[in-house]
């Protein structure tokens, strides 16, 4: 079922999901990766083109996309998102459009701000921006944001022109020749599964092992990155499990993503329970049936009984594994908020060959700390999709020992 459901035609575009237009001009390139590189210093997991999709008739389709996409965890690991439309226009053409158009995908997307970043920006535009909640930002202002940056890379991991920009164009290629690979499930794990709930990146991941396990052989550099993509999923998922934690308790999460996984509705447990009843109404009638052979002098014949509850349920083994990931980042929040961008740094940069990862300016992110983390987590995948981990293992390699912060190592232990 989940194979069918990731099977769906999507956008099968591997790399940063460009669309033609004035986004796709020269100069709004150049705005975007900036705008980008500047909230990657902020803290934020950046993604550039981000895809949005709808599903249309029973199909998933690419709606348009974000130029810059900003996911944030707090010290709670709350998820904060931010988008953001990048301009490289003058003047008042088009200025408040765009930001009511702006406004709109905010609510489409489910995102927490949105910011219009123009080359000019007018004081009727500033207007209308404050009205509706959205920020506007001249590339003056951005220029001001950017001169405390210096010590930052101007193109590294997904930003700018990269290793990565190179190898994606290689693995778009490939993508396309693996017909046992669908493109729905790449697409989701690559995109939507940054913002997703746990059940749907859990299912997800259960579908690409069930993939992997037939004896799908994925060549490199497509079987490195989407190793590094999934990773990004799994470790998203386990910060969104790990805020949830707060609310409701482990049981709690573990709870709903069980029931996220065998309903599609975490919330929901009517058809759960109509399953349970009929597990209980088929061995009531089992036993009649069983006494009344008994009773005429035959003697009964004890076989399994089926469950429909079991049937329906598709909670993995490694659910267990996931919920003790999510309870150790909740633990420690401050290394666990930084993840995905050291993740981001190590996978689609170091492991790529490039150079930026080492800079200064990413020190904070590669502490004892965070290869602690990083290996937990690793484990959890090695578990959820095995064929895949290996083409991770040169992470363990690299040096964290960057930084120097409180030790996780006492709660690996507990």
């Amino acid at each position: 079922m989940l194979r069918k459901i990731f099977s769906l035609h999507c956008d099968r575009k591997w790399g940063d999901g460009a669309m033609t237009g004035r986004a796709g001009k020269e100069k709004g390139d150049e705005l975007e990766r900036r705008f980008a590189r500047a909230e990657f210093s902020d803290g934020a997991l950046v993604r550039v083109r981000h895809p949005v999709t709808q599903n249309v008739g029973g199909r998933l389709r690419t709606v348009t996309d974000v130029d810059v996409l900003s996911i944030d965890f707090d010290s709670r690991l709350r998820p904060h998102i931010g988008i953001s439309e990048c301009k490289s226009t003058r003047g008042q053409s088009g200025e408040q459009d765009r930001l009511l158009w702006l406004r709109g995908l905010q609510a489409l997307v489910g995102a927490d701000r949105s910011a219009l970043v123009r080359q000019t920006v007018t004081e009727a535009g500033r207007g209308v921006a404050r009205h509706i909640g959205v920020d506007l930002f001249a590339s003056s202002e951005l220029e001001r944001r950017e001169q405390v940056l210096e010590h930052v890379p101007q193109h590294f991991a997904t930003i700018g022109e990269t290793a990565f920009k190179e190898e994606s164009a290689a693995a778009d290629q490939q993508l396309k020749k693996i017909g046992d690979l669908p493109s729905g499930l790449v697409s989701f794990l690559r995109h939507d599964a940054l913002l997703a709930d746990p059940h749907r990146v859990l299912g997800a991941l259960l579908t690409l092992d069930e993939v992997t396990r037939t004896g799908t052989v994925l060549p490199n550099p497509l079987a490195k990155l989407l190793a590094g993509h999934v990773l990004q999923a799994l470790v998203s998922a386990a910060l969104r499990a790990g805020g949830r934690t707060d609310t409701v308790g482990s049981e709690g999460t573990r709870r709903e993503i069980e029931q996220g996984l065998n309903t599609g509705d975490p919330h929901d447990r009517q058809i759960l329970r109509v399953a349970e009843m009929a597990d209980a109404l088929l061995r009531e009638e089992l036993v009649t049936v069983h006494q009344a052979y008994r009773s005429a002098g035959a003697p009964s014949i004890e076989r399994p009984v089926p469950s429909v509850r079991d049937a329906m349920s598709q909670t993995p083994a490694w659910l267990v594994n996931f919920m003790d990931l999510a309870e150790r980042l909740r633990r420690r929040s401050p290394i666990a908020r930084q993840l995905p961008q050291t993740i981001d740094l190590a996978v689609f940069d170091a492991l790529l060959g490039g150079d930026a990862w080492k800079a200064p300016a990413f020190d904070h992110l590669f502490a004892r700390e965070h290869r602690q983390a990083l290996g937990i987590a690793m484990d959890c995948l090695s578990k959820a999709v095995p064929e895949l981990t290996k083409h991770l293992l040169p992470l363990k390699d690299l040096p964290f020992d960057r930084a120097a912060t409180a030790s996780l190592s006492q709660l690996k232990h507990q």
